[in-house]
């Protein structure tokens, strides 16, 4: 591995049970039962594309800016004063750090929700950059997001290392030639028999690489 592309939410930070409760909330608060999947259904989208598909789905008459403005600000607060990092993920930033290998964070979130809990954790200078899917207008179903990230370290796919927790983002990294780390999330243990046999490694903490 010469390079490390990293997701956030559910890889590095422990975030998509209050994602998971939020859009649940959303969806609650219009009068819908949210499908059990919901959380996977718009994990791998970027938020203001996840509202759109929601209000969509669910035939909402919601303006999606509106929408979008009122649970970016909810979320924020999450991100600017409590998501903590999953165990052992720390030590294994400073792992990779300590062998000067590049990192990246390669995320659907919006950059300012990362920017303030990267900020508040002191752990943004262990990446070179932050992309998101807003950033190169599409999802992880499509490569480009990862590509892009491999671009810019000037490596190529097969010398980088994706880590996720998206059956998804997995799928998608693993076709482009990117080599590929699963990260447990419990939100995900629908997806959990397809994460198996996709990701070349599948872990349960960041531990077991250390």
């Amino acid at each position: 591995m010469r390079g490390a592309i990293f997701d956030l939410d559910g890889t590095l930070l422990d975030s998509m049970s209050i994602w998971q409760e939020q859009i649940e909330c959303f969806v609650r608060s219009k009068g819908v039962t949210p499908p059990e999947n919901l959380i996977n259904m718009t994990k791998t989208l970027g938020t203001a594309q996840a509202i759109v598909k929601i209000i969509e789905w669910f035939h909402l008459e919601d303006d999606p800016q509106e929408a979008l403005a009122q649970f970016e600000k909810i979320m924020f607060r999450y991100y600017q004063r409590s998501l903590p990092l999953k165990p052992h993920a720390l030590d294994y930033l400073q792992t990779l750090q300590s062998a000067h290998i590049p990192m990246v964070i390669a995320t659907a979130t919006a950059q300012p929700l990362v920017a303030a809990a990267l900020k508040r954790l002191q752990i943004a200078d262990y990446f070179q950059f932050v992309l998101t899917v807003g950033d190169v207008g599409v999802g992880k179903e499509d490569p480009t997001l990862f590509l892009t990230c491999a671009q810019r370290l000037n490596l190529p796919p097969e010398d980088c290392t994706v880590f996720e927790d998206s059956l998804t983002a997995l799928q998608t990294a693993r076709k482009a030639g990117f080599h590929t780390v699963a990260v447990e999330e419990n939100t995900a243990y629908l997806e959990k028999a397809d994460i198996l046999t996709v990701a070349e490694r599948y872990i349960t903490g960041f531990e077991q690489l250390l």
